[in-house]
């Protein structure tokens, strides 16, 4: 393996009163030749996630403030249907649903997701090519990556996309059609979403992070807290969700300033075609 960019150790804080530290402030990147199969299993089950071509794993992320995020998944087969989701099914079943393997990224993609900015602002100008692959060429074989398409005949109303490993799945990217805001496409995208792997017996799929003391990322939980679980970075395992964890996070200014150090070193493990290594949380 080659390390670049190593940033500082990750240092040990406290818990005291009601206030909710992370003991390990961590931010790495990994790339390798694919994460398809049993190696993307992997990573999602140590808190990973998809950034562009690479897998990242973090305690904090910058979205108008330091903010801690916990990675989340999804039970399938403890999956129910609250009320309020059983609407957005049958506001869904008027439409037609195509899934099938990405190929690349289409013209009709890009314009379909640039008319989704239009509505949802990420705090900077972004193409779809960037949420999938960042800054590196579009690469089918990194990933094995599902395009699910809802339409409404001949318009289609929302795009998304997710990748596939042997027993997991993790969704990448969900946009929508503005004018078909009032059948909330992004969480009818989860629903399909989960038929599906439902359909192909999958174990788990994993919406994404969640922030503390933010509800910008709070729809990722539209599936029923009953069958929800967090990635608890502390102790390395996963945990029945819980309200509790979203409290905000109070850190020192000593905490701050490594918090904003490890994302601006980001370390970025490059492992060899040959090396059948598989990092877990922490590479420190």
């Amino acid at each position: 393996m080659n390390r670049l960019s190593t940033g500082p150790r990750s240092l040990t804080s406290s818990t005291t009163g009601s206030d909710r530290v992370v003991k390990r402030i961590y931010n790495h990147l990994v790339a390798r030749e694919h994460f398809r199969g049993p190696v993307l299993d992997h990573y999602l089950a140590h808190g990973w996630f998809r950034a562009g071509r690479l897998m990242h794993t973090t305690s904090h992320i910058e979205y108008g403030a330091l903010l801690r995020v916990l990675e989340l998944r999804y039970r399938i087969a403890d999956i129910g249907l609250p009320a309020s989701q059983a609407r957005i099914r049958r506001r869904a079943s008027r439409f037609k649903v195509v899934i099938r393997p990405f190929m690349g990224i289409s013209a009709e993609h890009e314009d379909f997701f640039q008319r989704y900015l239009q509505v949802v602002d990420f705090g900077k100008e972004l193409t779809l090519q960037d949420m999938l692959f960042g800054h590196f060429e579009v690469d089918t074989l990194a990933f094995e990556t599902v395009v699910i398409k809802v339409l409404d005949g001949t318009q289609q109303v929302a795009l998304g996309f997710f990748d596939i490993g042997v027993e997991s799945a993790a969704a990448i990217v969900h946009c929508y059609d503005p004018a078909y805001k009032w059948y909330s496409p992004g969480k009818m995208l989860f629903h399909l979403t989960l038929d599906w792997l439902r359909d192909h017996g999958y174990r788990y799929y994993y919406p994404g992070y969640i922030a503390a003391g933010n509800s910008r990322f709070d729809y990722k939980r539209c599936l029923g807290e009953a069958a929800l679980e967090y990635y608890n970075p502390d102790s390395e395992d996963w945990q029945p969700f819980s309200p509790d964890i979203l409290r905000p996070e109070q850190l020192s200014p000593e905490q701050q300033l490594e918090v904003y150090l490890k994302l601006m070193m980001n370390e970025v493990q490059v492992i060899g075609a040959n090396d059948d290594s598989l990092p877990s949380t922490y590479t420190d």
